[in-house]
């Protein structure tokens, strides 16, 4: 009930409201007037149970950004990254420090701002607000857009996306040992493919989306399987590393040639 509450009448409500005033609303529910620890302003990417974070590569693309506003703008940036994994378990800073302790993590009224950059609006508005962010606050925010080209015009700077993912990540000793042991199977050139099928194939199960019936999943397998020949052949490449989050695709291209 509650959550046909917040679907059906709270959020449409809150979609005719300004921005900032529905940040200031969900900013009245996060935050508390207590407690306060009077943390050093920066700017913190944040993931949350029960929030859409978008998929892992849309997350990237907000971190990204955000870290090249901050470099303009010499803005701390910090990750909170913990749904739904800790990103430590798998990247650690590289040349700029982005880890948080999570007790200076503020969620008083005075000390923190709550800033979301999800939806559905304009991206071009997207990018208005996020220019306008001048808080000297602790500003918590949900991004998931790859604004790298929009902030290079805007502040005169020619920042390369994956330059700026390399000056914030570098693997950990297991993710770095399963890329070296995968890059020694594999044992040569290669290029990579990547399949996103959510609950399509009815394996990966991912917020409400739908499922298709077997037939139709035969159907979109077997078109994938022609599109990765066709890029093989493209690209004259005979090796194709193949990433999905369906494992019934990823066992149905095995030995495809």
């Amino acid at each position: 009930m509650k959550l046909l509450f917040l679907t059906f009448v709270v959020r449409p409500l809150l979609g005719f409201l300004p921005f900032d005033w529905r940040d200031f609303l969900h900013g009245l529910k996060r935050f508390r007037a207590k407690d306060r620890i009077f943390p050093s302003p920066a700017i913190i990417f944040f993931t949350e149970k029960d929030k859409n974070n978008g998929g892992f590569a849309d997350r990237m693309k907000g971190i990204v950004s955000i870290f090249h506003f901050c470099l303009c703008e010499n803005i701390p940036f910090k990750i909170n990254y913990a749904v739904p994994f800790e990103l430590s378990d798998f990247l650690l800073p590289n040349e700029y420090d982005w880890q948080i302790d999570k007790q200076q993590i503020s969620f008083h009224r005075k000390d923190a701002r709550f800033f979301h950059l999800y939806g559905t609006i304009d991206e071009s508005l997207k990018l208005k607000r996020l220019l306008k962010l001048k808080s000297k606050k602790q500003v918590q925010v949900f991004f998931n857009l790859d604004f790298v080209p929009e902030l290079n015009k805007v502040f005169g700077v020619n920042y390369i996306w994956g330059d700026l993912y390399k000056k914030l990540f570098k693997p950990t000793d297991k993710l770095q040992s399963a890329i070296d042991k995968h890059k020694k199977i594999i044992n040569g050139d290669y290029i990579c493919a990547v399949f996103r099928f959510q609950n399509l194939l009815d394996d990966f199960q991912e917020y409400h989306y739908p499922s298709l019936r077997e037939t139709e999943q035969d159907i979109l397998m077997r078109k994938c399987s022609k599109a990765l020949l066709e890029l093989q052949k493209k690209e004259s490449n005979e090796k194709i590393l193949v990433t999905s989050d369906s494992l019934k695709f990823l066992s149905r291209i095995k030995g495809l040639k």
